[in-house]
């Protein structure tokens, strides 16, 4: 994977939408009969980076949540697993040879409160935070009272206050080694330009359409599934065949909650197309 397709790769993870056109069932939640049954379940497509009042607002996700009998996750690992593991690494302070000293100097600044200083990133992990952080600040997916930030983190907490089991489809350590796997040549010197244009962004209060046009049209369910179109991303296809026995596994024997980042529900790799081969009835809900 060349550097170019790896940032392009990594900002679809991010978002967990991709570049999917206008025009289609409007929903993000879908709901799963089992053969021969009626028994339901269901699956909702999320966009990581939003927070829990966009969730409250439709209560046919929290209904859902609570009508099964087991919710599964792309993760439900404790975050401060990941951080301890992040924060032992050996300081690498590379950037600070290569960035311009007017974005150190804001990048320093912006991020003294992270819970990852900058010196323990890699440059692909320090381009997917700058895009986080820019999307909750600038793109209007968190709201001044929300209490959780993070879509699924939510419902995960929602998980818990219920009593409802919880499984998580992979750990945060495992997506974390993919990423770095998958852009091993971004180097800082290739991701400086990358960065600066993140870090501009940032500085400026006026809202980027195209930065935030994937969080828009998400939040507007402005998008097509596009379940005929073969899908492009091996890393894709990889993650949804290895999740695809375990979502099966729990769809059998009883009631399940689904969430996972929407594009994993796209094309004809995805999730929803790979059950519906296995005979089960998918059938969109309005919200």
């Amino acid at each position: 994977m060349n550097n170019s397709k790896s940032i392009k790769y990594f900002c679809i993870i991010l978002l967990s939408i991709g570049s999917l056109e206008c025009t289609a069932q409007s929903t993000i939640l879908w709901q799963i009969t089992k053969p021969n049954t009626n028994d339901t379940s269901y699956l909702v497509g999320t966009f990581h980076q939003l927070g829990n009042s966009f969730v409250d607002s439709f209560p046919a996700i929290f209904q859902s949540l609570v009508h099964s009998d087991m919710a599964i996750f792309e993760s439900i690992d404790n975050s401060d697993r990941l951080l301890t593991l992040l924060n032992s690494r050996t300081d690498n302070f590379e950037y600070k040879k290569i960035l311009k000293k007017s974005d150190i100097d804001f990048l320093e600044e912006y991020s003294k409160n992270w819970a990852v200083y900058v010196c323990k990133l890699q440059p692909i992990e320090l381009l997917i935070k700058l895009q986080q952080e820019y999307i909750k600040s600038h793109c209007g997916t968190i709201k001044t009272h929300d209490t959780f930030q993070h879509f699924d983190k939510y419902l995960i907490h929602l998980s818990q206050l219920n009593k409802i089991p919880i499984l998580g489809l992979e750990t945060d350590s495992m997506q974390t080694k993919d990423i770095n796997e998958s852009a091993v040549n971004f180097e800082w010197k290739i991701a400086k330009k990358h960065i600066h244009k993140m870090l501009t962004q940032i500085r400026n209060p006026k809202m980027n359409s195209t930065i935030c046009k994937n969080a828009i049209d998400y939040m507007a369910f402005s998008f097509n599934y596009q379940f005929n179109i073969a899908c492009g991303d091996s890393s894709l296809i990889i993650r949804n065949e290895k999740w695809l026995p375990i979502i099966n596994d729990n769809l059998k024997s009883k009631k399940t909650f689904i969430a996972v980042g929407l594009l994993h529900l796209y094309g004809n790799c995805g999730i929803i197309s790979k059950l519906r081969e296995n005979g089960y009835k998918i059938e969109p809900l309005k919200l």
